[in-house]
């Protein structure tokens, strides 16, 4: 028997925020999907879960990255090879209205965590194909590949601010983990964290004033929110054993999904306030993972592994509709809400 959506169990702490009418979701969502003793490949469907199709571009397997803000193209991470001395990974560019894919700078045993520019016109990412982990850039078009760092500790997850001035990225040059924040050309670095904790996953408020970040302060991995300027670090939650694995900025700036390990093999997501307080909150009986907000921040894509496998469900932020936007055998999991083309 096939996930129902009743098994998805909500605790609606509060919605008082959110709108009266919540506008029927559009567009569509990338996911990884692991068939049934396959690798996983990337496919798009509809938010109202027609027209499901793979998007056949890795020989191996494949991985979505961040939504195209020109809505025009799908960013996958391709993989291949299990052993160390075969595995490669490679960006690639793949028009949804059809066309040929384009390879984004060259393939490395690492390529990972690619950020857009928020005009589409280019991508940061980072690659060990010249060092342990750097950061570089390159066009849309697959040009101007560019080397932004070069540190023998390493430089890792860049985000992209929403003015595409500056970057947010990890580095160890110090001698621990910490968020830094420079140019778009690697320049002027400036560390924002400094703290014995390791921190990571850094990512841009939605006005560009605020970074949010994972750190193990405190002895338990959570989040935390800090001013660009590094001024006022705070968690973003009152402190406690669970433990943050991911989280995901709303467009709008007023809340964030962040993803909470209770315990072994448990996951939930909590719709997260700035203040702290928590709006809603999708999790047990299911695991629930890997949120993605759609551009009007009214909904969540979700990925919900039950004890009949995993499917992508959206549901409006409050929890009141939800739906099940895949239904074949096997995992699909890691949604990315794509923007209408511009």
């Amino acid at each position: 028997m096939r996930l129902t959506l009743a098994t998805l169990s909500l605790a609606a702490l509060s919605c008082a925020s959110a709108p009266p009418v919540v506008p029927a979701p559009t567009g569509a969502l990338l996911y990884a999907a692991d068939g049934e003793g396959g690798d996983p490949t990337v496919h798009r469907v509809n938010a109202d879960g027609t027209q499901d199709a793979a998007l056949t571009v890795c020989t191996s397997a494949g991985f979505p990255g961040p939504a195209d803000p020109r809505g025009e193209l799908a960013l996958v991470v391709c993989a291949s090879g299990m052993a160390e001395v075969a595995h490669l990974e490679q960006l690639r560019l793949v028009p949804l209205a059809g066309g040929p894919a384009i390879d984004l700078g060259p393939p490395a045993r690492t390529v990972r965590n690619p950020s857009w520019a928020p005009d589409g016109g280019w991508i940061v990412f980072e690659s060990d194909v010249a060092s342990f982990r750097d950061l570089y850039r390159v066009s849309r078009d697959g040009s101007e590949l560019k080397r932004l760092t070069d540190e023998p500790a390493g430089n890792f997850e860049p985000s992209v601010d929403p003015t595409g001035s500056r970057l947010a990225f990890i580095s160890s040059r110090d001698g621990n983990a910490e968020v830094y924040t420079s140019g778009v050309d690697g320049s002027a670095p400036v560390r924002v964290t400094n703290d014995p904790a390791d921190d990571m996953r850094p990512a841009w408020s939605p006005d560009g004033h605020t970074l949010a970040f994972l750190s193990m302060r405190g002895g338990a991995q959570r989040v935390w929110r800090v001013g660009a300027d590094g001024l006022d670090p705070k968690p973003l939650v009152a402190a406690g054993v669970e433990v943050h694995t991911d989280l995901a900025w709303a467009p709008d700036g007023s809340a964030i999904a962040v993803t909470v390990a209770p315990g072994p093999k448990q996951t939930r997501v909590d719709v997260v306030r700035l203040d702290g307080t928590v709006e809603a909150s999708f999790g047990a009986p299911d695991k629930v993972s890997y949120p993605a907000w759609s551009a009007d921040s009214a909904w969540l894509a979700l990925s919900v592994d039950g004890k009949d496998g995993a499917d992508v469900v959206i549901a409006t932020r409050d929890g009141k509709t939800r739906k099940r936007v895949t239904t074949a055998a096997g995992a699909d999991w890691l949604p990315r809400w794509l923007v209408a083309p511009k």
